[in-house]
């Protein structure tokens, strides 16, 4: 066996040991009784720009019921005024509240804080929806009990941060090494290298494309065929048809 054989033997070999180790991790993980993983749930704060000065407030909480939570709740920054209700809910061990504010100037640059964060045993996830369709999530835990709130990104900083975690993906990806590591040995010559990496990234990103286009379209027919059943004169059988590959 020359040494090309030996080097896609051994690719093989450790690709079947890192199939065999994520199995292990995906059963060990069933393995552990459901209160474990209820016991760390994150609350969830949700904040939806209405424009400048209001939003709309989502609350989530881990609750054995409606009127036994945690005692956690996010503190706006001064300025802040209640426009509607706090309505609440309970549902699968959640508290959920939502009502709507206003603060005088918004939230950029602002921070919400979470004062009883440090005698709570979990982390609160923060999603900011802004108005122009961008979004800012963040995880707050015990050591920082603050969320700061930015302006919108611009071109430079999203092509900055994007490129930030290209890099982060690549180098603490071993499959992403171990691909580096057989082009450098398998390609001979910088002009086969150069085309081999190019084909590779065309066809990774058409495929990536491809995949992205037909969940799309796969979730549209699922929500499009529901609704022409209530707009149409179908008979019910087809309805329910409709019904059953939505769910």
């Amino acid at each position: 066996m020359n040494w090309h054989g030996c080097l896609w033997a051994f690719l093989l070999l450790l690709l079947l040991l890192l199939l065999l180790l994520l199995l292990l991790l995906l059963l060990l993980g069933g393995a552990s009784p459901p209160a474990a993983a209820d016991e760390f749930r994150p609350a969830y704060l949700q904040l939806t720009q209405i424009d400048a000065r209001t939003y709309d407030v989502l609350w989530k909480l881990p609750a054995l019921d409606e009127a036994t939570t945690l005692k956690l709740r996010p503190q706006f920054p001064p300025g802040k005024s209640t426009l509607t209700q706090v309505h609440s809910s309970f549902a699968a061990g959640t508290a959920v509240q939502r009502w709507r504010i206003q603060v005088a100037g918004g939230l950029v640059g602002q921070a919400v804080q979470f004062p009883e964060l440090p005698t709570n045993r979990i982390d609160v996830l923060v999603r900011m929806a802004r108005s122009d369709g961008s979004e800012q999530l963040g995880r707050v835990s015990a050591l920082d009990p603050r969320f700061v709130f930015s302006a919108s990104p611009g071109a430079l900083e999203v092509a900055r941060t994007c490129t930030v975690l290209g890099v982060e993906h690549i180098l603490t990806g071993c499959d992403h090494l171990l691909f580096v590591l057989a082009l450098l040995i398998l390609a001979k010559g910088m002009r086969r290298l150069i085309a081999t990496v190019t084909t590779f990234t065309v066809a990774h990103s058409l495929s990536l494309f491809a995949a992205t286009l037909a969940g799309c379209m796969w979730r549209a027919r699922q929500w499009r065929r529901p609704l022409h059943c209530r707009s149409s004169s179908l008979p019910p059988r087809s309805c329910m048809g409709a019904r059953a590959d939505r769910g």
